[in-house]
Parts: structure tokens; sequence; C-alpha cells
């Protein structure tokens, strides 16, 4: 659990910095570019990171399961497995859209630097961005804590 949480942690700081690169895009200075830039890469490390770490947590947890109640010498709960699956099923969506805008709000942003790209479509990107981020990480924070209920359960049955 602290590990997912420690995911989330970054996440949530990712959604401040990457509020914060929004912003530095629109503050006139000499050298906005450069401090936009800068905080859109380190934006983006971010959130990849986070994300990344979300899905092998799910995938992880899900496997370890799985072996633990194959190998208990008990009968496999099969409403256990549809739930582990179900929660990858609701969390993988909004995650891969999260990371495919952070991505290519990214890129666009480099189109946008050398003229080739309207600054619209960067900033239109980057707020649907910004939203399927927060609501990626909504739906892993309520799945991850639904997530560690179910394995404190099926460490009660397959455990004791």
């Amino acid at each position: 659990m602290r590990f997912a949480m420690y995911a989330l942690v970054i996440a949530g700081f990712a959604g401040l910095v990457v509020t914060m690169a929004i912003g530095l895009g629109w503050i006139p200075t000499e050298h906005k570019v450069a401090w936009h830039w800068q905080t859109a890469i380190w934006t983006v490390l971010l959130l990849l990171s986070a994300h990344t770490v979300v899905m092998f947590y799910f995938l992880a947890t899900g496997k370890q399961l799985r072996v633990l109640m194959q190998e208990s010498g008990r009968p496999v709960n099969r409403e256990y497995l549809l739930a582990l699956r179900a929660f990858k099923s609701k969390v993988f969506p909004p995650l891969m859209l999260a990371i495919g805008t952070t991505i290519a709000t990214f890129v666009i942003g480099a189109g946008v630097l050398v003229g080739s790209v309207p600054r619209v479509v960067h900033f239109g990107l980057a707020i649907v961005a910004l939203i399927s981020n927060a609501v990626a990480a909504a739906r892993e924070f309520s799945y991850i804590r639904r997530n560690t209920r179910l394995i404190a359960a099926i460490e009660r049955d397959y455990l004791e």
C-alpha cells in the first residue's frame, strides 16, 4: 500500500507542476520558453513515472494474489480474481489516456517551439492532458484503496 501511495503523491505533485507549466507558458518574459520547457519535461517525467508505477502495482499485485490463492491448497475464489481484473479494467483506460495526452502535449509543444503548430492546439491539448491526468489520478486512488481492502480479505482467507 505504501508503494502505491508514494506513486499517488508523485502524481499529485506532478499535477501541481503541470499546472505551473501551463501558467509559465503565459507569463510574458524573455526566457519563458526555457522555463516552460524545463517545467514541462519534469512534469512529463513525473506523470509517466507515477502512472507507470501504478500500472505495474496493479499487474504485480494481481499476479501475486492469484499465485497465493493457487498455492494455498484451497480452492481459488473466482470472485477475487474477477474483482482484480475489474480493477485493472477500470484503472487502465484513463491511465493510458493520461499517458497519451501527456506525451502528445509535450510533442506538440515542440511543434509550437519550431513554429509548425499553432499555440492554441498545444494549449487545448494541455488542458485535455490536465483533465485526463486528474481523472486518472482520482480513479487510481479509488481503486488502490479497493485493491488494498481486497488484498486484506485475500490474506485473511488464505493465510490464516
